[in-house]
């Protein structure tokens, strides 16, 4: 059997801030980035029944679907800037594949808006109607994700839209599922209608991607994240 995990885009989640037991504002920073780690990697099971870490066992394989030239440029410089940073993790990067290729760990379908609920409904996933851009991964009994897709409008994403769109995409199917609200450098970033616009992961994604990756195992669960924060978290 498989879980899955649904995300909303940018444009249709909706974060409630006052669910932080500390304001972000008056925390110490580390205990702002450890919220902020939280957020970010304990995803909701089954749209919220629970908090736990899902992520990749392997470095996945990814194929780009339905692109142009051009919007294939874009994921696979995506995919090149996120591997820099997944050579310091034990998966060691995202493995691509040529073009339409189905037997891949993770598909990025490139469609009109309109047609992207039939993508989701071909692969047995919830697809949230006026989304943009949207993820969704399928894990096991251990939190090992196994696949993961990605929608993207190519009738509505053009230039820094599709580039940032692409990128925390792509970064989120890895298992880094959440929005947060307390860095507007960050790819997380969303604050109501306000998504962001980062072109590129911001040093302290970087820092997480390697945290989640050498010191978070599938299955964790809050108080395992936050041991693991006190011991491997680096300084400043």
């Amino acid at each position: 059997m498989l879980f899955c995990f649904r995300y909303l885009s940018l444009l249709s989640s909706f974060l409630v801030v006052c669910l932080f037991v500390i304001s972000p504002a008056h925390a110490h920073p580390d205990e702002k980035i450890l919220l902020w780690v939280e957020e970010v990697i304990l995803g909701p099971e089954f749209g919220g029944a629970g908090k736990v870490c899902s992520r990749w066992a392997k470095g996945p394989s990814l194929s780009i679907l339905g692109a142009t030239p051009q919007q294939e440029e874009v994921v696979v410089g995506a995919v090149v800037h996120l591997n820099y940073t997944l050579a310091q993790t034990p998966i060691k990067q995202i493995v691509l594949l040529k073009a339409n290729d189905t037997d891949a760990d993770i598909r990025i379908y490139f469609a009109p808006l309109k047609e992207l609920p039939t993508f989701a409904e071909k692969h047995n996933f919830y697809y949230a109607a006026g989304n943009w851009g949207y993820f969704w991964t399928f894990w096991n009994y251990q939190h090992e994700i196994e696949r993961g897709f990605v929608l993207l409008a190519s009738d509505r994403l053009k230039d820094k839209q599709l580039r940032h769109f692409a990128l925390e995409e792509i970064t989120q199917v890895l298992g880094l599922s959440n929005d947060s609200p307390i860095f507007p450098e960050s790819i997380f970033y969303a604050m109501g209608n306000d998504g962001g616009n980062a072109q590129q992961l911001s040093k302290l994604d970087k820092k997480l991607i390697t945290f989640f990756y050498n010191h978070i195992l599938p299955g964790a669960k809050q108080a395992d994240v936050r041991t693991a924060f006190k011991q491997y978290w680096p300084k400043q």
